[in-house]
């Protein structure tokens, strides 16, 4: 190390740690302070309302030079614009083919089309009638009694009547067709009018009212 710089830093060290300079130290601030408690109110107040003014000073502010950033272009040579002449189209005269003769016959006209035909109303349905019949559970009572005395001369025969049959199978009236004796047709009317019961007839599913001609048989057993 070099001796000067050995010297100084041993001074300083002496310096900084010296007891007498510590004291003297001390012994200023607490003079300082003595003064200061010793003088006068007015001193102190002047000192207190006129505190020291601080001014900063802005330091001027220098603005570097502005950089060239954009490089001198070389100056590009001007090419001349050469104008484009259209080309002028050469027409070539071409001889036509000929097209082949059309032997194709003409087609003949289309025939006209036909007249629609008149339409005819569609005739309504005819109704559906089925005739009256002997009710199955009345089949018993078909036959009137035999007249008595009609048995006792041993006389035979038959009796055709026309009856009209209501809508709730009951007969109406009787009418006489022919017969071989009174007796046999007043038999036969009394039991149609009493005991006969018919399933009526119906048009259409609803029962309406209709004649039949029935024929009833006399025999001695």
């Amino acid at each position: 190390m070099d001796p000067t710089t050995y010297r100084r830093s041993a001074y300083l060290r002496q310096k900084r740690f010296s007891p007498s300079s510590i004291a003297i130290v001390i012994a200023l601030h607490g003079a300082g302070l003595a003064a200061l408690m010793m003088a006068k109110p007015e001193l102190i107040e002047r000192i207190i309302n006129d505190p020291p003014t601080v001014r900063l000073i802005r330091p001027e502010t220098v603005e570097p030079p502005p950089l060239d950033l954009v490089a001198e272009r070389p100056d590009m040579p001007i090419v001349p614009i050469v104008p484009v002449v259209p080309l002028t189209p050469i027409d070539i005269d071409r001889v036509p083919t000929p097209l082949p003769p059309d032997n194709t016959a003409p087609l003949p006209p289309a025939p006209p089309a036909p007249t629609p035909a008149p339409t005819v109303p569609t005739p309504p349905a005819d109704p559906i009638v089925i005739a009256a019949r002997f009710h199955p559970a009345y089949l018993g009572d078909r036959q009137p009694d035999y007249p008595s005395y009609l048995i006792r001369r041993g006389l035979e025969g038959s009796a055709t009547v026309r009856v009209r049959i209501g809508t709730d199978g009951r007969v109406k009236a009787v009418e006489r067709v022919r017969a071989d004796h009174d007796g046999f047709f007043e038999a036969t009317r009394e039991q149609a009018l009493r005991e006969w019961r018919f399933m009526p007839a119906t048009r259409d599913g609803r029962p309406i009212e209709s004649w039949q001609q029935r024929t009833v048989q006399f025999r001695i057993t």
